[in-house]
């Protein structure tokens, strides 16, 4: 099983954000995308995710192609997304909310859901915010929620959009827990990510976009020794 992305353009009227982009996802593994912004990265989460149609291209996970389908069908296959701006359900308790995630994507019965729930948020250290809205919680413990939200669904892959920003120490560490049990367990794993020291820490693999095509593609130590990322993302000249 591998999130295989081949040839995906698209354009805003004149502008094109993402131009023939190619790249594959493994399971068991953490491929971070990196580049400026504008690069065309939360383009390529939203074109896999059925929130926008590309001119050409394909995504496929596990051979099903994902190109064509609504956001919803693209969730009930397996894939989980997180946004930079949350979108949770602020009037919606913790722990409700958690149980909708379930119970829309496996359809379990309720019953099931609310333990699974409980279960989830034992390990993110949300068990005595259960009963709180979201809009209650500071802002490390709503991304701690939409990480609860993802695990509830038990999808195939996970696409994290700057999923780190702004986390304390110990939500920091507790995120990258939480990303190397779903490694562990074999799920699909695409990130965005400016905070280089979390892309040192957990990818596997890194994609270097600029202005909508993929430049670089290797492990963290090759994409971030290469001259033309340290030119263009850093800043860095001869």
């Amino acid at each position: 099983m591998s999130l295989e992305i081949n040839g995906v353009r698209a354009a805003f009227g004149g502008l094109v954000a993402l131009d023939d982009v190619s790249l594959t996802a493994e399971p068991g593994a953490v491929t971070a995308l990196i580049g400026p912004n504008g690069a065309g990265k939360t383009t390529l989460f939203n074109v896999i995710s059925g929130l926008v149609p590309p001119e050409r291209g394909s995504a496929r996970l596990d051979g099903t192609e994902l190109i064509g389908r609504s956001a919803r069908q693209v969730a009930r296959l397996g894939v989980a997304r997180s946004f930079q701006e949350l979108r949770l359900f602020g009037g919606v308790s913790v722990q409700e909310q958690t149980m909708f995630a379930a119970e829309r994507s496996v359809l379990t019965r309720s019953r099931e859901s609310r333990a699974r729930a409980t279960e989830i948020l034992d390990r993110l250290g949300l068990s005595a915010a259960r009963r709180s809205l979201a809009a209650d919680l500071g802002y490390g413990q709503q991304k701690a929620v939409s990480i609860a939200r993802m695990l509830a669904m038990n999808g195939r892959a996970w696409l994290l959009d700057e999923q780190a920003a702004g986390l304390a120490p110990r939500e920091y560490e507790l995120f990258c827990e939480v990303v190397a049990e779903a490694k562990d367990r074999g799920l699909i794993i695409l990130l965005i990510e400016h905070n280089l020291r979390l892309v040192k820490d957990l990818a596997d693999v890194v994609v270097f976009l600029d202005r909508g095509r993929e430049l670089v593609t290797g492990t963290a130590h090759e994409v971030f020794s290469n001259e033309l990322v340290r030119s263009l993302y850093f800043g860095e000249r001869d």
